[in-house]
């Protein structure tokens, strides 16, 4: 019995390293070059690779179904609570502004204005990453891993919250800390309630979709 969780945890340790170690040392040491737009298709692509490389390892070497990390099927309550979950974001992302204007401190506008130097189908393709992408690597397969190995699913979702809200500071800068932890914590709080990645999917992407496409629209 211990031999066979013993052979079944190692899938499990490499998965966390491709899901929350590999994307944050791509996001720290990857270089900073003029070609913003050129960096940005390769990280997206890299991204992307290791999302596929991680549902690879659930059902090919960890024998598990895709439902063990919250892969399910959508129903209209996922689309109910992806709504709920993006309003709640939404209140969030408006009290965080409201305490970064308060304290002076800044908040999104230099990695934004390099943001909008990108063409629109490619800032749509980011959000639709992030949606995907992020909430696989940093909600479901990781919370629910490392609630497998400890037991204890707050302990996994104290760690990703952590990571996940540093992985956004070398592009957006410390004054998006707050907005990371913030929206990453109503995140992971869906998750855990719900073990529902459609919720997820479906809140980041509107979330994203009002912040970085909508508004600027609007504004401009």
């Amino acid at each position: 019995m211990v031999a066979e969780r013993n052979r079944a945890v190692m899938p499990t340790l490499f998965g966390l390293v491709v899901a929350l170690i590999l994307p944050s040392i791509l996001i720290y040491s990857f270089p900073q070059r003029r070609d913003f737009f050129s960096e940005t298709i390769i990280k997206e692509c890299i991204l992307w690779t290791l999302a596929a490389a991680v549902l690879s390892i659930v059902v090919y070497w960890e024998k598990q179904p895709l439902s063990s990390i919250g892969l399910i099927k959508p129903t209209w309550r996922s689309l109910r609570l992806g709504i709920v979950g993006f309003i709640s974001l939404s209140i969030v992302y408006g009290l965080v502004a409201l305490l970064q204007q308060i304290l002076g401190i800044s908040g999104v506008e230099p990695g934004m204005t390099r943001l909008l130097t990108l063409p629109l189908w490619l800032r749509l393709l980011l959000v639709f990453r992030a949606a995907i992408v992020e909430e696989i690597l940093y909600r479901g397969y990781p919370i629910e891993r490392i609630a497998w190995l400890s037991g204890s699913r707050l302990l996994g979702a104290i760690i990703t919250l952590i990571i996940f809200s540093l992985m956004h500071l070398p592009f957006w800068g410390a004054g998006h800390l707050l907005v990371g932890a913030g929206g990453g914590a109503v995140l992971t709080a869906l998750f855990v309630w719900k073990r529902d990645l459609n919720v997820n999917f479906l809140a980041h992407f509107l979330a994203d979709l009002v912040g970085i496409i909508i508004v600027p629209l609007v504004h401009h």
